[in-house]
């Protein structure tokens, strides 16, 4: 997306926006939505640095709503996303 101001130009990244916006969203009404039940657990491998983070901020991603479980090995299991997120 370009945007003009004045002598200026503005680039977005619309995915990136796109992020932005449903983080402003997961933010807002953290604690209060709904999850939604994967039918089969989503595996996510991560790199060490990044899975040692994870673990340590599970509740966390609880207070957001995600269910999110330790498999071991550098692996996460999401059982559960936040219905904001569902589609």
């Amino acid at each position: 997306i370009l945007l003009e101001g004045e002598g200026s130009l503005l680039l977005v990244d619309k995915h990136a926006a796109h992020e932005r916006i449903l983080f402003n969203q997961l933010k807002a009404h953290q604690g209060l939505g709904e999850g939604q039940v994967l039918l089969s657990p989503l595996s996510v491998a991560l790199p060490k640095e990044q899975y040692a983070a994870a673990v340590e901020h599970l509740q966390e991603f609880a207070g957001l709503g995600f269910d999110v479980q330790d498999f071991g090995d550098g692996t996460l299991l999401v059982r559960e996303i936040p219905m904001l997120l569902a589609r």
